[in-house]
């Protein structure tokens, strides 16, 4: 990705981020205006679509650091398919959020008789139990790699240390 499409990009999120600050997002529901309250779930919705999109890349991101440091075959196809595995969960997931409501604007409209939506709440669940066993095999992964190592304890401890920031920021 090109610096210029990289800066429209951040240009974007933030503008999204400013739109949802400004109609309440953070704030209790029953405090947010009636008028801004549809808006804000729309954008809501979109967030949502993000938020797989960047913990999805966030995590291929560690897994090829990791893959670039670490060039046993064994830990190589392990990167190659748990990438793939991320990918396809990723997928997935956005288009159960897509799709979470059928027709897609009863997300944010409740008014349709004809209104069919997903759990969200078992969905969020689901997501969140993939998504830790996901940060749990990004943790774990380097391991074997780091015992290889010609190092002392201390240094293998501390490498396995500063790995493992790069998963829990991740989360932040």
């Amino acid at each position: 990705m090109a610096k210029d499409q990289l800066g429209v990009l951040l240009a974007g999120l933030a503008g999204i981020e400013i739109a949802s600050a400004d109609l309440g997002f953070g704030t209790h529901y029953w405090n947010v205006e009636l008028a801004a309250g549809t808006k804000l779930i729309q954008l809501f919705y979109v967030v949502q679509q993000l938020y797989i999109l960047i913990q999805v890349f966030a995590k291929i991101s560690i897994l090829l650091f990791f893959s670039r440091i670490f060039p046993a075959r064994w830990f190589q196809l392990t990167v190659r398919y748990f990438i793939t595995f991320l990918l396809i969960h990723g997928l997935v997931f956005l288009l159960v959020i897509v799709f979470q409501c059928t027709p897609i604007s009863s997300t944010w409209d409740r008014s349709n008789p004809d209104r069919k939506c997903l759990n969200v709440t078992a969905i969020g669940y689901a997501g969140a139990v993939l998504s830790i066993v996901e940060d749990l095999v990004i943790l774990v992964l380097p391991i074997p790699e780091l015992v290889k190592l010609q190092l002392n304890i201390r240094k293998k401890i501390a490498l396995g240390f500063m790995f493992s920031l790069g998963s829990l920021c991740v989360h932040a």
